[in-house]
């Protein structure tokens, strides 16, 4: 399936990779250093996509991680049943959890 999803007809890795680049180079360092602490905490209806077969955003690493920020009434949370990317591996479900915590 990768294959097919990251061919160079696709682009290849390289668009889905920018965000990772950014974050090993600290290029969001000077705009993350400008949030108020106070900020970063959510206080809104907040959607977590976790990939159930993701060797990298492991599920429970990932709500250990946004835990600390969010009340637990506000976190919804599904999980997709996939790897790292959901929405190419599984856009149908992804796009279904979406439709559903937005209605």
């Amino acid at each position: 399936m990768h294959k097919k999803i990251f061919s160079k007809q696709q682009g290849g890795y390289g668009p889905p990779l920018n965000w990772y680049k950014c974050e090993i180079a600290n290029l969001n360092t000077a705009d993350e250093a400008n949030v108020a602490k106070e900020d970063y905490y959510l206080k809104v209806p907040t959607l977590l996509i976790t990939c159930k077969y993701d060797p990298i955003g492991v599920p429970v690493v990932q709500r250990m991680g946004i835990n600390p920020w969010i009340k637990e009434e506000l976190l919804t949370e599904v999980e997709i049943e996939s790897g790292h990317w959901c929405l190419l591996e599984k856009p149908r479900e992804t796009n279904e959890a979406l439709e559903r915590f937005l209605e």
